[in-house]
C-alpha cells in the first residue's frame, strides 16, 4: 500500500476478508497452543528446539469492579487503510476474555468531534496504528485531546508489529500510558486495568494531573 501497489478496490477486498475471518472465528476460544501442537520445525528427535516455550493463556474476566460498564474499552483507529481491521480483531479478543468494547474511527477524536464522543463507562482507550508512517503529529494531538476529554482513562497505543526500540522514539513524543506492538500485549493491559492491577507510569500520571488542572 505504501508503495502505491494497492488500489482502493484491493484495500476493500482485503478488509472484507479480515472481517469475514473475524466473523468465522467468533465461536473459537482464544487459547495459546502448546509447543507440541505447533508446526514441526524440522528438529531431529532429542535435538534442542529454538522454538520459545508456550505462553500462559490470557485469563477470562468474570467480574467487573463496581462502577464499570460492560464495554469499558474504546478502540480508536488511525488513518491507515487497515487500522480499523486490527482494532476489530482486538475487540473480538477482548470479548472472548469477558471484556467488551467498541471501535471509533480517527474522525471521532478530531478537534471538532471529540466533544460529542460518547465516553460513558470508558476506562481504557487503545489507539490502533498498523503503520504510523507520517502520523506521529496526528497521534500526539489525538492523545492530548483524548486526555482532556476523558481524564483518568488509561491510554494505550498499539503500534502493531513494531519492535520495542522503535516504540521508544514515540514514547518521547506522545503522552500515552503504554505502547504495545502485539494484540496479546494490548489484551493483557486491558485486563490488568479492569482487574485493578495496572499502575500508570509516573510521567503520564503527572501529565494527566497537569491536564486536569488546566
Amino acid at each position: 500500500f505504501r508503495r502505491g501497489l494497492l488500489d482502493s478496490k484491493h484495500v476493500e477486498q482485503m478488509n472484507e476478508a479480515v472481517h469475514e475471518l473475524i466473523a468465522d472465528t467468533i465461536e473459537c476460544e482464544d487459547m495459546t497452543p502448546p509447543v507440541g501442537a505447533r508446526k514441526d520445525n524440522g528438529s531431529a528427535p532429542g535435538e534442542k528446539s529454538d522454538e520459545p516455550p508456550s505462553l500462559p493463556d490470557v485469563p477470562v474476566l468474570r467480574d467487573f469492579p463496581p462502577g464499570w460498564g460492560a464495554k469499558p474499552v474504546l478502540c480508536v483507529t488511525g488513518r491507515g487503510p487497515f487500522d480499523d481491521a486490527v482494532a476489530k480483531m482486538l475487540i473480538q479478543l477482548l470479548e472472548k476474555h469477558g471484556l467488551g468494547g467498541r471501535v471509533e474511527d480517527s474522525a471521532a477524536v478530531s478537534s471538532s468531534n471529540i466533544v460529542r464522543l460518547n465516553s460513558a463507562d470508558v476506562k481504557v482507550i487503545c489507539l490502533s496504528y498498523l503503520a504510523l508512517g507520517s502520523s506521529p503529529a496526528h497521534l500526539r494531538h489525538s492523545l492530548k485531546r483524548i486526555r482532556r476529554q476523558i481524564a483518568g482513562a488509561t491510554l494505550i497505543v498499539g503500534l502493531w508489529g513494531r519492535a520495542d526500540d522503535e516504540n521508544r522514539e514515540h514514547l518521547q513524543t506522545a503522552a500515552a500510558d503504554f505502547y504495545v506492538s502485539s494484540l496479546r500485549e494490548a489484551l493483557s493491559l486491558c485486563i490488568e486495568a479492569v482487574s485493578g492491577g495496572l499502575a500508570k507510569p509516573p510521567a503520564t500520571r503527572d501529565a494527566e494531573a497537569s491536564t486536569t488542572a488546566a
